[in-house]
């Protein structure tokens, strides 16, 4: 699958981490006085998980098998859940579940997939810590969607790694108005590649 984007910014990720922090924090704090504490983790840890599913499939241009997708995101969510994993491999099932649903609609190289999942164990190890020290499901979902936010950013970074190094040619050489020529109608060529492709 050849994955192709929408617009994305810096800031709108960060507003939607922060609109799905606070809803999870008022959700789990509600649903504490009437459950207990274990089924309110996992439910709200499957519901963030869920969200950042849905928001990666809803920012891809790429219409094929998101039915499929869910369905198997809530197969995967289920089993977990059935078999009664230990927190730990719930959170692991979930946000590995979350970075193969936009590694597949959201890259369409190996490289990008890779970066995003090293950008996600540390949204993770961000999110573990503010747990872990404040205790508040705000803060442990805010810290991992605020990192997880700079995955917009990953496609430029790849692509700047992968252009090839062009070597300078100097003003005096004959060869420069070839060079200069060539790399005119490069651009020119993605310009036009660009446009088709939106």
């Amino acid at each position: 699958m050849t994955a192709r984007r929408k617009k994305q910014s810096f800031l709108g990720e960060i507003a939607f981490g922060f609109v799905v922090s606070l809803i999870a924090a008022a959700v789990a704090l509600t649903l504490s006085y009437v459950m207990p504490a274990g089924f309110v983790a996992r439910l709200t840890i499957a519901g963030l998980g869920l969200a950042v599913v849905i928001r990666s499939i809803s920012r891809s241009d790429e219409r094929t098998g998101r039915i499929v997708t869910l369905a198997v995101w809530t197969l995967a969510a289920a089993a977990v859940w059935l078999a009664g994993a230990a927190l730990p491999v719930f959170v692991a099932v979930h946000v590995t579940l979350a970075w193969l649903v936009r590694s597949l609609y959201g890259y369409s190289r190996i490289a990008e997939a890779g970066l995003d999942f090293g950008l996600t164990l540390l949204a993770l190890s961000f999110a573990v810590f503010a747990a872990v020290r404040t205790d508040s499901v705000f803060l442990a979902a805010w810290s991992f969607l605020l990192v997880q936010a700079l995955h917009v950013s990953i496609p430029g970074l790849v692509a700047r790694w992968s252009e090839p190094k062009q070597e300078e040619i100097p003003f005096g050489d004959p060869n420069r108005g070839f060079a200069d020529a060539f790399k005119a109608a490069d651009e020119a060529l993605h310009r036009i590649a660009g446009r088709h492709s939106s």
